[in-house]
């Protein structure tokens, strides 16, 4: 809600959209032919919200991040043909089922509890190690990300619009009536509160489950491993190599994993005092 940098709504615009539907869909078109996102779309407004407690304390603020309106209009368009791209192409990974149509966090709960159900009629034991990533959208490097869009089939072209959307971000900061200079961003982030944002990050999440043999559960940037043995043992075991696996994951593609936040649950129908954990690594419930 409200006005963008340049002092539009989305009201403003949708009021004026029989005059501006011809030009815009020209200039949108324009921009894709040329692998062009035009730089007066990348100015960003942050507006630092209240979250609780002392009020000089910047961590109990939630940054929002206000992009002008005429960025989202294009940024539809794109999202439109790459999510069209990988879904007719079957090119996400099944294992996620965050920001995509037909997925949501019910279906994401009922894999889980199939898991585990089908572990106890088989009379093993389960194990879910939760992985926590620290701001995972605003680290996401540029320079890996743009490297896994030929990946899946994305022309030069595509992969310089994408270039271009994420290259030279610029933002400022509003408090009331005082406005900050503008800063030029680093190479990092997928943009928040953008349209485009939450698919450029699956696309760059899309091979993690990859990199472990075990189950693996992922809504947006949390992701769940699960594994299942009938031998505690193995299972400690199997479970270690898996959280291993991921962190070497998030290592290589330059995210830290959360350990205060990363956490693993064990489930059985047997005894599981025998279960050593270590509780000064990840924290177990």
């Amino acid at each position: 809600g409200g006005f963008d940098f340049y002092g539009l709504s989305s009201k403003m615009v949708k009021c004026a959209a029989l005059a501006l539907v011809y030009p815009l869909t020209h200039l949108i078109n324009e921009c894709i032919h040329t692998s062009f996102f035009p730089s007066a779309l990348k100015i960003a407004e942050v507006v630092p919200l209240h979250k609780k407690g002392d009020f000089d304390d910047m961590s109990h603020y939630r940054p929002i991040n206000k992009l002008p309106v005429f960025s989202k209009i294009f940024e539809k368009a794109i999202n439109r043909q790459i999510k069209h791209h990988f879904e007719d192409n079957d090119l996400f990974a099944a294992e996620q089922f965050g920001f995509r149509s037909g997925k949501s966090t019910e279906q994401a709960i009922l894999s889980f509890s199939k898991f585990v159900s089908n572990g106890f009629e088989e009379n093993k034991y389960v194990a879910a190690s939760m992985v926590d990533v620290s701001k995972c959208f605003d680290c996401v490097p540029h320079d890996i990300l743009l490297a896994k869009l030929p990946k899946y089939s994305f022309s030069e072209n595509a992969v310089n619009l994408v270039r271009s959307y994420l290259e030279n971000r610029m933002q400022l900061v509003r408090i009331g009536d005082k406005v900050s200079q503008v800063t030029m961003l680093e190479r990092l982030s997928v943009v928040q509160g953008s349209v485009l944002g939450p698919t450029l990050f699956l696309i760059f999440s899309n091979d993690l489950p990859q990199c472990s043999p075990n189950r693996t559960i992922m809504f947006a940037d949390d992701s769940t491993l699960l594994t299942v043995d009938n031998n505690l043992l193995d299972l400690k075991r199997k479970t270690d190599e898996s959280v291993a696996s991921i962190c070497e994951w998030f290592h290589s593609n330059r995210l830290a994993v959360n350990d205060s936040k990363t956490e693993q649950m064990f489930f059985g129908l047997r005894d599981l005092s025998g279960l050593e954990t270590n509780p000064d690594k990840i924290r177990t419930l």
